[in-house]
């Protein structure tokens, strides 16, 4: 589902950076959003929190693997499918279900959220930016890898029961997408892998 190599992968980064400038804040700031209503709950954090998700699933299926990716591999089809499927999962169980509850605790699973939180958010683009990469193709928080991350970091800060199927796509992504980027060469993407095994462990455990 990426490009054949790693310069012509970060040329798609460009085209897609400069294609949607400057809504670019917008996803940071929904991201920072999410994770402030995580450490500071409200009467609608949830709500507000699993529609971040949705959107972020959404923006990922249809304007990166959709628009972007599909261009150059047909496979970006199926990603796109998926990754919509799990924007109407975090819609239907976390906002129109109410099943869903953030809020972090300072346990095992609240601090390896706020870890996941915080690498996605910030460490993840400077580790491109000291390997060389400049805007704007350096990777942003909307591209699958980061943003993935970031979900197992909110999925972490679940105060509740999480329905497992709620972890499938975002885990599957983690193993294909990961083992892909490694192939071209993108080491920060090993952090996708080990966050999705993370993740998934300890909520398994809960």
């Amino acid at each position: 589902m990426l490009p054949s190599t790693k310069e012509q992968f970060f040329l798609e980064i460009e085209y897609y950076n400069i294609a949607i400038w400057p809504l670019q804040w917008m996803l940071y700031a929904l991201g920072v959003w999410a994770m402030i209503l995580g450490l500071r709950r409200s009467a609608q954090s949830d709500r507000i929190i699993s529609s971040i998700l949705a959107i972020l699933w959404l923006w990922m299926g249809i304007f990166y693997h959709f628009a972007l990716i599909s261009a150059i591999n047909k496979t970006a089809f199926l990603f796109c499918v998926m990754f919509v499927l799990q924007a109407l999962l975090f819609l239907h169980r976390g906002v129109l279900s109410d099943q869903l509850s953030f809020r972090a605790h300072p346990n095992v699973r609240g601090i390896a959220g706020a870890i996941l939180l915080v690498f996605a958010l910030t460490i993840y683009p400077w580790l491109a930016y000291l390997q060389g990469r400049r805007y704007p193709s350096l990777p942003t928080f909307g591209i699958p890898c980061p943003t993935t991350i970031f979900t197992f970091g909110l999925l972490l800060w679940s105060n509740r029961r999480l329905p497992l199927i709620l972890l499938v796509i975002p885990l599957f992504w983690s193993t294909v997408g990961a083992a892909s980027a490694l192939q071209l060469g993108i080491h920060e993407d090993i952090a996708l892998l080990i966050s999705g095994l993370l993740a998934t462990g300890l909520l398994l455990k809960k």
